[in-house]
């Protein structure tokens, strides 16, 4: 069984980086450098705590990246006992990564090394919008997916909710795309005209008030 680690990011297939990173922007987060071992091109922004990576090729879907060590021997060891993964890149002249399924089909990415330095985070000012509470992922069958999350190293954190350090999911029963999508604070006054002023109009839904991203993402408020 594998025992998820370090939490990377958030990476976002992302077809106009330069239109997704002025909107995570605008929003407040703050862009951290990446180094080059990507050989697409990639940008990263925060909020201080966790990231979110804009990846214009390599991802087909967004997917949770997680940092694992000796990434090519843990993989074949895990497939060997049967683990199926979605794809394995571990040849000696690339960069190693591979990937899993979650429950509802979601993306769990592995990579061998991190792609940024985690000492511009603490750096970062807290974005106008407020900090990333959780990401949202839908779950058809909440317990199958709490069970699944639970097995590779998350706790429970309260309903629906599970940590693996900075990283907390929320299981979201009906929720109505797939994820991840981001969990914000409610949009106080001054944000949302702060928003409005940079072109940045929030949508109404059953889920509160939505900031819909250039790539696709949801940002939910509230």
């Amino acid at each position: 069984m594998l025992t998820l680690a370090r939490f990377l990011e958030l990476s976002l297939p992302t077809p106009d980086i330069q239109a997704s990173l002025g909107f995570y922007r605008a929003l407040g987060f703050a862009e951290i450098a990446v180094n080059d071992i990507r050989a697409h091109p990639y940008a990263a922004v925060t909020d201080g705590r966790l990231v979110v990576g804009l990846h214009g090729g390599g991802f087909e879907a967004p997917a949770l990246t997680f940092v694992q060590r000796d990434l090519a021997r843990v993989v074949r060891a895990l497939a060997a006992a049967g683990t199926a993964f979605a794809w394995e890149y571990l040849g000696d002249d690339r960069f190693h990564e591979a990937g899993l399924a979650a429950p509802d089909g979601q993306c769990i990415a592995l990579v061998e090394a991190p792609t940024f330095s985690a000492g511009e985070l603490a750096e970062a000012a807290p974005p106008l919008v407020g900090a990333i509470g959780a990401v949202i992922l839908r779950a058809s069958h909440p317990g199958a997916s709490a069970t699944w999350f639970g097995d590779r190293g998350f706790v429970a954190a309260g309903d629906d909710r599970w940590q693996l350090g900075a990283l907390t999911l929320e299981l979201a029963h009906g929720f109505p795309v797939p994820g991840p999508a981001l969990r914000l604070p409610a949009l106080g006054g001054s944000a949302r005209a702060r928003l409005e002023a940079a072109g940045i109009a929030p949508r109404r839904g059953a889920v509160g008030d939505v900031l819909l991203a250039p790539e696709g993402t949801w940002l939910v408020c509230g």
